[in-house]
């Protein structure tokens, strides 16, 4: 009878582990060329504009952020001055712009 619960442990205990990549690992595509590295940098900076505006424009929604406040929140980044960056990150304010329609934010131009 112990056998049984025995056998079962041994085949769990035999499974392989696979480590998880590290942030050097993930990342090292990236710099494989500069085809990869403006790829990726395109990719975090649409999900940057996502992330941060969806949650700005959430507050505004919800009446925790006052309007009065927009100007200065949502201005459009001046850091932005690459073409590729300033595609994606309107890219993601038009994504934002479909849940939260009245959100007052503006492309970069």
């Amino acid at each position: 009878m112990k056998l049984f619960p025995f056998v079962g442990a041994l085949i769990l205990s035999a499974t392989p582990v696979h480590a998880s990549k590290t942030p050097e690992e993930l990342t090292k595509p990236c710099v494989a060329s500069e085809e990869t590295q403006i790829a990726c940098e395109s990719i975090g900076t649409m999900y940057a504009a996502i992330m941060t505006l969806t949650v700005l424009c959430g507050l505004r929604e919800e009446g925790v952020l006052p309007p009065n406040s927009w100007p200065g929140i949502l201005a459009a980044p001046t850091s932005i001055d690459k073409d590729y960056e300033k595609v994606m990150w309107n890219y993601g304010v038009k994504s934002v712009l479909e849940d939260y329609p009245t959100c007052p934010i503006k492309p970069v131009r």
